[in-house]
């Protein structure tokens, strides 16, 4: 016999957000960093949710920064 002690209602949740991203973005270190902003641009894209997250040559170079500090 089956006995059901409780019940949940599940849900997909992603937690990522711009300062995780950002955070996955420094931990590249300063030369990768570097690189991503001589590029202009970079784009990450959360493989959970598919959520785009943009960032352009002075938000890259304000990471660097970030990294040498």
């Amino acid at each position: 016999d089956l006995k059901i002690l409780s019940s949940t209602n599940l849900s997909f949740r992603c937690h990522c957000s711009r300062e995780r991203v950002e955070s996955v973005l420094i931990s590249l270190g300063y030369d990768e960093l570097s690189s991503l902003a001589s590029e202009g641009h970079a784009e990450v894209v959360c493989p959970f949710c598919c959520e785009k997250y943009q960032f352009n040559e002075s938000e890259l170079q304000d990471l660097c920064e970030k990294v040498r500090k």
